[in-house]
């Protein structure tokens, strides 16, 4: 097998390898969205430390942040050495899905996650100095294949499932998103 050597072919390789991540993106969200729809998903719950749970997933959109000169600031001291008992897996997909989208919507400024607990359980928070959502479209952005606008969803792409998806998972959890 001959190397891919030549910086066009880096480009072209790298291009085909992300375009492969968000086809399969779009399955999983698909997937995901039909199970919840059933009522056939299933929770696993276990017992982890939230902390370092939250730490992991935001460390994976720091190279993607810091490339966009974004600033993605994580606000967990409060729950340090928490441990909690839930479906960290999916725990992750929500953060995920969130962090996603502050991160699809803002161009500049900063992007916060904060996380802290609020009477028996956690309030986490995604703030972020994106475009924002007009107040008439925030009731629907959980509802499946919905988006801000037509121009938004022109303009930025996505499935506008991540919120939908994110809302059944929350619920299922036992939680509330808005």
């Amino acid at each position: 097998r001959e190397l891919v050597t030549r910086p066009e072919e880096v480009v072209l390789v790298d291009h085909i390898r992300r375009s492969t991540e968000q086809l399969l993106q779009v399955v999983n969200d698909l997937l995901d969205f039909s199970q919840l729809q059933a009522g056939r998903l299933t929770l696993h719950p276990e017992a982890f430390a939230l902390r370092e749970t939250v730490a992991a997933v935001i460390a994976n959109y720091e190279e993607t942040a810091h490339a966009k000169n974004v600033a993605l600031i994580l606000q967990a001291d409060d729950v340090s050495g928490m441990w909690v008992k839930g479906d960290r897996q999916r725990l992750a997909q929500v953060l995920k899905h969130l962090l996603d989208n502050a991160l699809k919507f803002t161009a500049q400024g900063s992007i916060w996650l904060r996380v802290q607990p609020v009477d028996g359980g956690v309030l986490f928070e995604v703030q972020d100095t994106g475009i924002g959502i007009a107040s008439g479209r925030q009731p629907h952005i959980f509802q499946g294949f919905a988006y801000a606008d037509v121009q938004t969803h022109r303009s930025y792409g996505g499935t506008g499932l991540g919120l939908a998806i994110c809302e059944r998972l929350v619920s299922l959890q036992g939680g509330t998103i808005g």
